[in-house]
C-alpha cells in the first residue's frame, strides 16, 4: 500500500524564451506482508521526497529541453513473497521480502524540430545513476541445485542517446519511429555473481501507416532489441513484425481491424546466467504469433462533421446576404 501526499512545492513560470517547472513531490509508503507458511509478518514503513526540474528554451519555433527528476522503483509481491517454490527440482524460486527500493536520479536534454505541423523529430542524451538496486541474483544453493531470488546488490550507471521522430511522407504515408542506444554497468556486492562487464545495446522500433482516401488503411510495425544485459541475466536479440488493415463500413459508424502479431515468429526469450562457476541458458518460445479481429461501432453524431457543417452552413448564408 502507498499513499501520495500533496506536493509541498511546484513552481512554474515563463522568462522571456524560457519555461521552468520545478517541483517535489511527498510519498509515504507503508507495506505489510503475513507469510502464512512462515507465520511470519514483516511490516515496512517510510516517507520520501522526489524533486523535479524542467526547463525549456524556444527559439523559432524549436525548443530546447533540460530535465531531472528522482524517482523511485519498487519490487513487485512476488519477488517480496518469501514461499519458496521447488515445482524446478534443479532451479528453485523463492522472495525476499527484505528487499528494498531503489532511487534513480535521471538527467535529459533535448532538441525538438518542428518543420512543420506534420513533421518533427527529437534528438535527446540522457543518463540514469542508481545504487542499491535490486534485482534477481541465481546463487548455488547445492551442488546440483540453483536458488533464484532477489537481493539489492546492483550498483547502476547508464548514458544513451534518444532519436524519434514524426513524418507525413506524403498523402499516402505517415512514419514515426524512435531508436535508442543505451551503454550500462553494473557493479555487484556479491561475489558470488562476479564482475559484469559493461555493455551497449539498441531499442528501435518503427511505425508505417498507410493511407487510403486520407484514411489509414493499412499499419506495419516492427521492433528489435539487441542483446542486453540486466544484472546477472543477459538477454538475446529478439524482434518482430506486425500487420494490420483498418477498413471502415457503413459510412463512418462503423469499422473493422484484422492484425497479424509476429508475422515471422521471430520474437523469443533467450537467458544466459552468467556466474563465475557456471553458465546457464534458459530459452522459451512463447505464443507471440496471433491473429485478432476487432470491431467497433460509433454512437451518437460525429461531432466533427456537424461542426464543418454548421460552418459551411453559416459561409453559405453569409454569401446568400452579399
Amino acid at each position: 500500500m502507498k499513499t501520495f501526499l500533496p506536493d509541498i512545492s511546484a513552481i512554474t513560470g515563463n522568462f522571456k524564451n524560457f519555461k521552468y517547472q520545478l517541483g517535489t513531490r511527498v510519498e509515504n509508503t507503508n507495506l505489510k506482508i503475513n507469510s502464512l507458511s512462515l507465520n511470519r509478518q514483516y511490516t515496512f514503513n517510510y516517507t520520501d521526497f522526489f524533486p523535479s526540474a524542467n526547463i525549456i528554451y524556444n527559439i523559432n519555433g524549436n525548443s530546447i529541453g533540460f530535465d531531472f527528476s528522482r524517482k523511485i522503483i519498487r519490487p513487485d509481491y512476488n519477488m517480496l513473497n518469501p514461499f519458496l517454490n521447488t515445482a524446478n527440482p534443479t532451479y528453485y524460486l523463492q522472495g525476499n521480502p527484505f528487499l528494498k527500493p531503489a532511487y534513480i536520479y535521471q538527467f535529459q536534454a533535448k532538441y525538438i524540430k518542428n518543420w512543420n505541423n506534420d513533421n518533427m523529430n527529437i534528438v535527446s542524451v540522457f543518463s540514469s545513476i542508481t545504487n542499491n538496486l535490486f534485482a534477481s541474483v541465481v546463487l548455488n544453493d547445492t551442488a546440483n541445485i540453483l536458488l533464484e531470488t532477489g537481493a539489492n546488490y546492483l550498483s547502476y550507471k547508464s548514458f544513451g542517446l534518444q532519436m524519434s521522430s514524426q513524418n507525413k511522407i506524403n498523402d499516402w504515408l505517415n512514419l514515426s519511429s524512435n531508436a535508442t542506444i543505451i551503454n550500462v554497468s553494473y557493479k555487484s556486492n556479491i561475489p558470488q555473481t562476479g564482475n559484469f562487464p559493461t555493455s551497449t545495446y539498441l531499442s528501435a522500433n518503427v511505425n508505417a501507416n498507410i493511407l487510403v482516401n486520407k484514411e489509414p488503411l493499412f499499419r506495419i510495425s516492427g521492433n528489435l532489441i539487441t542483446e542486453h544485459r540486466y544484472g546477472q541475466f543477459t538477454f538475446k536479440n529478439t524482434g518482430g513484425l506486425d500487420l494490420s488493415i483498418n477498413k471502415k463500413i457503413i459510412g463512418d459508424k462503423f469499422s473493422a481491424s484484422l492484425t497479424l502479431t509476429d508475422v515471422f515468429n521471430t520474437q523469443n526469450n533467450t537467458i544466459v546466467i552468467y556466474n563465475p562457476s557456471y553458465n546457464s541458458i534458459m530459452k522459451t518460445k512463447p505464443i507471440t504469433r496471433y491473429l485478432y479481429l476487432s470491431l467497433k461501432y460509433s454512437f451518437g453524431k460525429d461531432t466533427k462533421k456537424s461542426k464543418q457543417s454548421n460552418n459551411q452552413l453559416e459561409e453559405n448564408n453569409r454569401a446568400k446576404n452579399l
